[in-house]
């Protein structure tokens, strides 16, 4: 609900309890009365934000995040009077029951140590308090520093410390993309014994490495791989469970047009573990999976997944189970339903080695003596003789095969959507087969008012019955929903009353000075369609306005209709607006057109010796003056400075002709202006007018041409003999050398040139190659030697 000055003060409450006559034997723990899924009240505005009841907490990856505790949690932007803090206080993990401290407590504060564009770093304390049930880590107190790290839209690092029991947990991540490869990388290490486990946001003690490269090769083709690594302990009660694992993921996704894309992903996947309840296992999982997605027809989608994994205990060389999947799912969408039919069928089986592993009893005794004194080297050398030591034990075999059909439609206030599965499932000997359907159907009364309808429907059609499985369910559900504070449509009373409409009045304006605004010296335009929601709709009078009576009540939009939009104006408001309407009062809503154009362009670095007219591919430049001088009128009604860019505009121009003009004083150093200084440009009604401006930086080579008597390519003056009146050339720049055998090119491109030089007799210097930049530069010592 809002309240004033931007607050907002909002409830949410999500409690059930359980009935029937079967509540105990179904739900045996169920709490007697209500039990609570959440409960929380929140008063937030622009800079704080203070909770009540449930929160959550998202401090970092390695202390609390996403973690829900039932207390008090307040946080604040660095611009109130809490600059930035955020304080909490709670039950730890609430469970169903309102006040339950089972899960502990938990009590703290972060707080901003440092925060600009760039780099953003909090530090804080918490408190952190496990139940009276026993647990295999204590709490405690731990220290916590945060840190985010942004130099630039493609570069991220974060990272987090937490000292705690002469303990240090740490992580960092950083992530860049350079061109069209993604890259990030994650290392951690959170202390087995951080008060955080003993509180249940971690699971145990564990170090990670993890890195993802992504490579975009083409518009068509990618590439991606991922590694990895985790050690560690989990913690169950007080047993304690070490386990390490990994997992390397490549794959390959290909674009064939924009209508079909296809896809490769193969995995590997790690993982020992031991306990001192369990065997130790050291199991690898390969999977391989193909996918492919295309449309056809039209608005039809075909999407096939087709996937084939093993499990194998890596030590023992032996074969847990393998399997096989296949998923098609065919689309379609039209302008207001879509439907899918999908089908997807599962198959694996479980090796003799999966059973015994998971069930030693089934060996004779003096057999398991064996295989539990060295379950690894038992399975290796008895994997061929299993099925003769364990005779006729069939293995198990799961199967499932789904078929259904979904669709979703939407028509004016009405929704549907639906589903019907048929699903034939094998798990071992035993058979089952389903059919499941559900619909549910909404329709909207008013603006704060809607009804649903919605059932389901299971039914077993065949195969064998499952211990407790019952012959099939069904629910039919109905709904209705009031949105509190929300205008509504009291229709049958506001009918009686005769108060079930109102008048919705206003004007179209010419927008003078384009500020949106309807001010009483901007005159109307006549003639102007305005349209309503409902279809109706008016022409504008000679003053400019417009009224509509009998409109109906609550939320509607009007919108200018006019042929000419878009033409010969264009609106400086929005061309579409919904207003509220009240019964019996008049809604007023204007309108502002404007007929105004615009120029813009660039001031870039001509690269070439001449103008070529293309400005894509070459730099702008900053802070040239550009002068807007309307025609037949002397002084500028406007002065843009362009950007780092080289980027001007000149917007909200009246039709007519222009004249553009460059003011020389501002020019860089070292830089020229063309051959035309102003240009002559006409504004079109609602048009944009472009006009790319090249400048031309100074670049010169200057040198000596010389004859190289003593052949050493360099010159010499106490030895080679200069030549006057040698035409030097580069490209098609020319100069003549000077009496003393200088030469100066001026006016010459950026980029790679080649510079010779010629005598009057007819000798030619070989080719002198150099690099000019892109800014005005003078290169001297360029000396062209002619052979002697």
């Amino acid at each position: 609900r809002g309240l004033s000055n931007g607050r907002t003060l909002s409830f949410q409450g999500d409690l059930f309890s359980f009935v029937g006559k079967r509540t105990d034997e179904l739900f045996p723990n169920a709490e007697a009365g209500f039990g609570v899924n959440r409960l929380s009240l929140s008063a937030v505005n622009k800079h704080e934000s203070l909770e009540f009841l449930d929160s959550e907490l998202y401090l970092s990856p390695l202390s609390l995040n996403g973690y829900t505790i039932r207390g008090v949690h307040l946080t604040s932007q660095h611009d109130s009077i809490f600059r930035g803090a955020e304080i909490f206080a709670g039950l730890a993990r609430p469970s169903i029951s309102l006040l339950d401290s089972s899960g502990g407590r938990v009590l703290g504060g972060m707080f901003p140590v440092m925060s600009s564009k760039h780099l953003t770093v909090r530090a804080g304390a918490l408190m952190l308090t496990p139940s009276q049930q026993q647990h295999s880590t204590s709490g405690g107190i731990s220290s916590l520093l945060t840190a985010t790290y942004n130099p630039n839209e493609d570069t991220t690092a974060d990272g987090e410390i937490a000292y705690s029991k002469r303990g240090v947990s740490w992580r960092g991540r950083f992530a860049t993309q350079i061109g069209r490869i993604n890259f990030s990388t994650e290392v951690s290490d959170l202390n087995g014994q951080s008060p955080f486990i003993s509180v249940g946001s971690q699971g145990g003690g564990r170090s990670t490495l993890a890195a993802a490269v992504r490579w975009q090769t083409s518009d068509h083709l990618s590439a991606h791989a991922s590694y990895n690594q985790t050690k560690g302990a989990q913690t169950f009660n007080l047993s304690r469970l070490s386990f390490s694992g990994s997992t390397l993921t490549g794959g390959l996704n290909y674009r064939a047009g924009k209508r079909a894309q296809f896809g490769m992903r193969y995995t590997r996947q790690q993982i020992n573990s031991t306990s001192r309840f369990a065997l130790a296992s050291e199991l690898e999982t390969n999977s391989l999976v193909g996918t492919s997605n295309f449309e056809f027809a039209h608005n039809w989608n075909n999407s096939l997944e087709i996937r084939y994994n093993t499990t194998q205990e890596a030590v023992a060389g032996a074969k847990i189970d393998g399997g096989f999947g296949l998923r098609n799912e065919v689309r379609h969408t039209a302008e207001w339903w879509s439907g899918t039919a999908y089908f997807n069928y599962q198959n694996s089986a479980l090796s003799l080695s999966s059973l015994v592993l998971r069930n030693p009893t089934l060996l004779p005794p003096l057999v398991r003596q064996s295989f539990e004194a060295d379950p690894q080297r038992f399975l290796a050398v008895n994997r061929d003789l299993l099925q003769r030591i364990l005779g006729d034990i069939e293995l198990p075999q799961t199967r499932s095969t789904e078929v259904g059909v979904r669709f979703q439609a939407k028509l004016s206030r009405y929704t549907a959507t639906g589903e019907v599965r048929f699903d034939d499932s094998k798990l071992g000997p035993q058979a089952l087969k389903n059919l499941v359907g559900s619909i549910t159907l909404a329709m909207h009364l008013d603006s704060v008012n809607s009804i649903g309808l919605s059932t389901n429907l299971q039914r077993t059609l065949g195969g064998d019955t499952l211990p407790g499985n019952q012959n099939g369910f069904s629910s039919f559900t109905v709904s209705y929903t009031r949105r509190l504070g929300g205008p509504t449509e009291k229709s049958f009373l506001l009918k009686l009353l005769g108060r079930d409409h109102g008048t919705i009045k206003g004007r179209v304006f010419a927008d003078l000075n384009a500020d949106g605004e309807d001010n009483p010296q901007e005159p109307g335009i006549p003639g102007i369609k305005v349209e309503l929601e409902d279809g109706r709709s008016i022409e504008t009078q000679q003053d400019g306005s417009f009224k509509f009576d009998h409109a109906k009540l609550g939320t509607v939009t009007v919108r200018l209709a006019s042929d000419d939009l878009g033409k010969s104006m264009r609106a400086s408001t929005a061309g579409q607006q919904a207003i509220t309407v009240s019964p019996r009062q008049t809604a007023k809503v204007s309108f502002g057109l404007v007929d105004f154009g615009s120029i813009s362009g660039r001031v870039f670095n001509e690269l070439k010796a001449t103008d070529t007219g293309e400005a894509a591919n070459k730099p702008g430049i900053n802070g040239v003056r550009l002068k807007l001088i309307p025609h037949n009128q002397g002084t500028p009604s406007a002065i843009k400075i362009t950007d780092a860019g080289g980027i001007y505009e000149f917007r909200n121009l009246p039709p007519g002709k222009y004249r553009v003009e460059v003011d020389t004083e501002t020019l860089p150093p070292y830089f020229r202006m063309p051959a035309q200084t102003s240009w002559e440009i006409s504004v079109l009604p609602v048009r944009g007018s472009y006009l790319d401006i090249p400048l031309f930086a100074q670049r010169r080579v200057s040198g000596v041409v010389f004859i190289d008597k003593d052949e050493d390519g360099k010159f010499d003056p106490t030895l080679d003999e200069v030549m006057p009146n040698a035409t030097v050339v580069s490209g098609n720049v020319k100069a003549v050398t000077a009496a003393d055998g200088s030469y100066l090119l001026r006016g010459l491109p950026a980029g790679t040139i080649e510079v010779t030089a010629t005598t009057q007799g007819g000798k030619t210097s070989p080719p002198y190659n150099l690099e000019l930049p892109a800014e005005p530069s003078i290169k001297s010592g360029v000396n062209l030697a002619i052979p002697h």
